[in-house]
């Protein structure tokens, strides 16, 4: 009986977590493991991302806010390594099975999904959440159709900044005529990059 538990566990890991997922965590927990997938092995960004994604999705914010979500998941979804001033040095997921059962309930919450991109700072955000809508088979395509408007505007913000505009410009490359903000648009930006 423990053995057929253990290997139904492993053989469907999902499981494991969409009771945990669903039940007791918050909007709060939930966004803030949105942030950590979309930017993984950043935890400044993923901080900064959340504070603003928060923000957009109407959840109070602030440092403090993501240290008490952030100690929440810490244990369960997460390892979070810690500077001794208790600041945040190093956030992971305990594995990876846990980071793509997150990036799977991503694709399927428009709100969360709006939030971050119109709030994303990083074009690393938009070639994940890309991936989890065009690429992920279980992606709700009646999301993704409503989100792709935030998804091109939010990209097309992203490319304005000098630091993230080659991997702004390598996704606007790679995605389909639905999906890309525009040929004039990209020849544009491409143009300011010679300059």
């Amino acid at each position: 009986m423990v053995q057929r538990g253990l290997q139904r566990a492993l053989d469907r890991p999902d499981d494991l977590w969409e009771t945990a997922f669903t039940e007791y965590l918050d909007d709060a927990g939930r966004l803030l493991l949105y942030c950590l997938a979309c930017e993984p092995g950043n935890a400044k960004v993923a901080a900064e991302d959340f504070v603003r994604a928060s923000k957009a999705a109407g959840i109070t914010a602030g440092d403090q806010f993501f240290r008490r979500v952030l100690e929440v998941l810490d244990g369960t979804f997460l390892r979070v390594f810690l500077y001794r001033d208790g600041r945040p040095r190093w956030i992971q997921f305990h594995n990876p099975s846990i980071r793509e059962f997150v990036l799977r309930k991503l694709c399927h919450d428009r709100a969360s999904l709006r939030a971050l991109m119109e709030t994303a700072e990083s074009a690393t955000v938009f070639v994940v959440i890309w991936q989890v809508l065009i690429d992920d088979d279980q992606a709700d395509p009646a999301i993704a159709y409503a989100v792709r408007p935030a998804f091109q505007n939010g990209l097309k913000r992203v490319a304005e900044t000098a630091t993230e505009r080659p991997t702004a410009l390598w996704l606007a490359v790679q995605l389909s005529a639905t999906w890309s903000p525009g040929r004039a648009w990209l020849e544009e930006t491409v143009e300011r990059c010679i300059q």
